[in-house]
């Protein structure tokens, strides 16, 4: 079976910090990997690089099958769009509503009225069934979470990559 992540070797810097060094790990399919440490130690670091939000510098790295290192904008993209992503920060747009905030993450991929059921869907199934036309403003920090929770699910990704999610479960 192949792995979901495999990576060899990897080393990353920032200018002169080297925040990774030498690191592998490899994640079959279903696999839960819960990675600790220090702040600054490289975890969010290690993230971008499995969800191709940025370059490998060094290593080999292979998400779902596939080669991460030198990859163009649209191989990253292609790559992305079979990620979930969970961030530290929520990263919620201020202007929409949950709905619509979950909703940004298939725009242009389902028909809106769709888009708009399922992601409403989604927050049901999180717990936000009476919060689907609230602005993040209105909303607790776990409500907010679990909006962005939402956003990653709808996709129905291959892979999620979650960065200190601290409420996840309900």
């Amino acid at each position: 079976m192949m792995p979901t992540i495999l990576a060899r070797d990897i080393g990353f810097s920032y200018e002169r910090s080297s925040v990774l060094r030498s690191l592998s790990l490899a994640l079959a399919p279903g696999e839960v990997a819960v990675v600790t440490g220090a702040s600054g130690v490289g975890k969010t670091t290690l993230l971008t690089l499995c969800g191709a939000l940025r370059s490998l510098q060094d290593g080999e790295l292979r998400v779902l099958g596939r080669d991460l290192k030198g990859l163009g904008i649209a191989q990253q993209c292609e790559i992305r769009s079979l990620i979930g992503f969970i961030f530290q920060t929520h990263n919620l747009i201020d202007a929409l509503t949950a709905r619509q905030n979950v909703m940004m993450s298939v725009l242009g991929q389902t028909p809106l009225d769709a888009s708009s059921r399922h992601a409403a869907d989604q927050l049901a199934t999180l717990g936000l069934a009476q919060k689907v036309d609230a602005f993040p403003e209105d909303l607790s920090g776990g409500e907010k979470q679990r909006v962005a929770v939402a956003r990653a699910l709808i996709r129905e990704p291959q892979l999620i990559l979650a960065d200190e999610p601290n409420c996840i479960s309900r």
